[in-house]
């Protein structure tokens, strides 16, 4: 196995601040709020995140677009927009 790593799977508070493109301070936030995913390794201080669970997390929050939110709501119909008041 000389000469080859493993794929990078779990990441500490610096790699993954730098992941997510948000300061320490920022993630240090999430962490205390429980916003994000996040382990700590059995009998230890030291906060770690998985790679695949922060993409998950980050895909959670995706906002759809308005072309989305026109088409989805042609789909289901009106959405009772059209709905006249009694």
């Amino acid at each position: 196995m000389a000469g080859r790593s493993l794929p990078v799977r779990w990441l500490d508070k610096a790699e993954a601040a730098i992941y997510l493109g948000v300061s320490i301070h920022t993630l240090n936030e999430y962490i205390t709020h429980r916003r994000i995913p996040h382990h700590k390794m059995p009998g230890s201080i030291f906060v770690r995140f998985d790679i695949h669970e922060l993409d998950d997390w980050i895909a959670s929050g995706r906002i759809r677009t308005a072309s989305e939110e026109l088409h989805e709501l042609k789909r289901r119909g009106d959405g009772g927009l059209s709905k006249e008041a009694s």
